[in-house]
């Protein structure tokens, strides 16, 4: 009777062991083998075997269940009335090792054909040549997961399938999670292939032959004898291969800085003639410092130039992207209901240009500002290694004013900012000539009442009423700090300081003195802070 090798991993007490059980047997075979092998010997009745998610029946047989090239692993489940002796013991939790995973990047290409038979075909050669993005050395306090885990774990079983190997998938592969790859080769805009869905089929004596060799450091596949027709799990481990591969390849690679070592600086030796020389002219002999330490090994970090910033992953949500714009269009039928526009045309076509304004509005917002990741500064060099700065140029920046103000509003577009400004801005150059002393006379009822109107109408508007209170506010600002430095009391002393602040609050006087009544209540309301908005 064969026998088959299942792994059985215990979980709640972190240990794992193995068992064999007869290759036509089931489920209840297997728990009656635990019940004789695991320490504690949990009774069957209280054991559950859990596979792929599932919790497995005793009358499931286990040729059923797994492939004979399949790795078995189970995970075991008992209740804490089932244990007949004491439990394994949990060992101490140990650090994880496992490197960081890199963020995917975008340069890839689309899957290619895979070659014929007669060509040399790659053994993991994407696994190996890419190095962790950390030491191995480096703990790390929790386990990373991969994201292609389930891509890699396919791509062993192809490679087994083509030598036909026999031997378990690594323990790290095993019931590797499906989802995380999908989502991973979806993100790249890829459709995820059906291959790598579709099960092997069963292992067949005969078809292609092939042999392991390296080759520049590399383990690869040779092809050694094609005289017989590959059979179906080789056709099917091809097609699978054709889609890992080129999956693989577009992880990302993320190159660790470069540790180099100075050499030791060897002091030169001073020829006999200099040495006379100085002799002759009273001068001490050149001798190496004492005080500095010769041998020592100073290590630099050198970081690899040019290498290409990762690129955010892209993302696809037509949804999110739709639905402003199907909110518009409920609402302009909401208002054609009311409107009637059968009996009123011209308002029906005034709501429908709206309504292209408004998606016209939101396509230039969308356009306009792309998820571009904002770049990180250059970071100074260490004080200690003698090196300085990279040069940063700022002849791009842009000043800081009202313009750039403008023109980083938020959730709007450059060809936005020029409304908002005028909007904003209305009287507000008039009123600062009054509050210089040249106001002409103090505006008229109709002329308020005409401003008030369109400031209301205008501020409803989120970005014109914040941009409006900001300038509001720097001007407020600006007539506090000359009306503390008109009341600033004098010091008495004859300095040039002095001086300077006694001209300067005299100046300040004069002008405030030369502004209307009006002008100077409003001047008084902003002293006394009669009238602040601090919403």
């Amino acid at each position: 009777m064969s026998l088959v090798v299942l792994r059985v991993e215990l979980p709640a007490h972190s240990h794992s062991f193995t068992v064999q059980a007869p290759a036509a047997g089931t489920v209840a075979d297997v728990k009656e083998v635990i019940q004789a092998t695991c320490t504690g010997q949990p009774r069957t009745t209280g054991q559950r075997l859990i596979w792929r998610g599932r919790a497995l029946r005793d009358d499931e047989r286990l040729q059923d269940i797994w492939q004979p090239h399949e790795a078995k692993t189970v995970h075991l489940a008992v209740h804490p009335t089932a244990w007949t002796d004491r439990p394994p013991t949990t060992p101490a939790a140990a650090v994880s090792t496992s490197p960081v995973l890199p963020t995917p990047s975008h340069s890839m290409e689309q899957p290619q054909n895979v070659a014929r038979p007669s060509e040399v075909v790659s053994v993991r050669d994407t696994i190996q040549e890419r190095g962790p993005a950390y030491p191995p050395s480096t703990p790390r306090s929790h386990p990373v997961i991969d994201p292609l885990a389930f891509v890699r774990a396919q791509q062993e079983m192809a490679l087994k399938a083509l030598t036909q190997d026999t031997t378990p998938l690594p323990l790290e592969l095993v019931d590797a999670p499906k989802a995380p790859s999908v989502q991973f080769v979806e993100g790249l805009g890829w459709k995820w292939p059906a291959a790598l869905d579709s099960q092997f089929p069963p292992s067949q004596p005969g078809g292609v032959k092939y042999s392991h060799t390296t080759i520049d450091g590399q383990l690869y596949l040779k092809l050694e004898d094609h005289s017989e027709p590959s059979t179906p799990s080789q056709k099917h481990a091809l097609r699978v291969l054709s889609h890992t591969l080129e999956i693989l390849k577009a992880a990302p690679v993320t190159a660790a800085p470069v540790a180099t070592t100075v050499a030791p600086w060897q002091s030169p030796a001073v020829p006999p003639e200099i040495s006379a020389l100085l002799q002759q002219l009273g001068i001490q002999d050149l001798q190496p410092n004492v005080n500095v330490q010769q041998d020592a090994q100073i290590p630099i970090i050198v970081p690899i130039p040019n290498l290409p910033a990762a690129a955010p992953q892209p993302q696809f949500r037509p949804l999110l992207n739709l639905l402003p714009v199907t909110f518009i269009i409920l609402r302009i039928a909401l208002l054609l209901y009311f409107f009637a526009p059968a009996r009123k045309p011209v308002m029906g076509l005034l709501l429908v240009g709206w309504g292209l304004y408004e998606i016209w509005t939101r396509h230039v917002r969308v356009a306009a500002n792309p998820a571009v990741p904002a770049q990180r500064p250059v970071a100074a060099a260490p004080a200690g290694n003698g090196a300085a700065a990279p040069d940063v140029n700022q002849n791009n920046a842009q000043p800081v004013g009202e313009g750039a103000q403008a023109n980083n509003l938020p959730g709007l577009p450059r060809a936005s900012v020029a409304p908002v400004e005028t909007f904003a801005t209305v009287n507000l150059s008039a009123e600062e000539q009054m509050l210089e002393g040249n106001a002409t006379g103090q505006p008229t009822i109709l002329k308020k009442a005409a401003l008030f109107g369109m400031l209301f109408l205008s501020t409803i508007h989120p970005a014109i009423w914040d941009r409006r209170r900001a300038l509001l506010r720097q001007r407020e600002g600006r007539i506090r700090t000359e009306a503390t430095a008109m009341r600033a009391p004098d010091d008495g002393t004859d300095s040039v300081e002095n001086q300077q602040r006694t001209e300067r609050r005299a100046e300040l006087l004069r002008r405030h003195g030369q502004r209307p009544s009006w002008v100077q209540s409003y001047v008084q309301r902003v002293m006394d802070e009669d009238w602040v908005d601090d919403s």
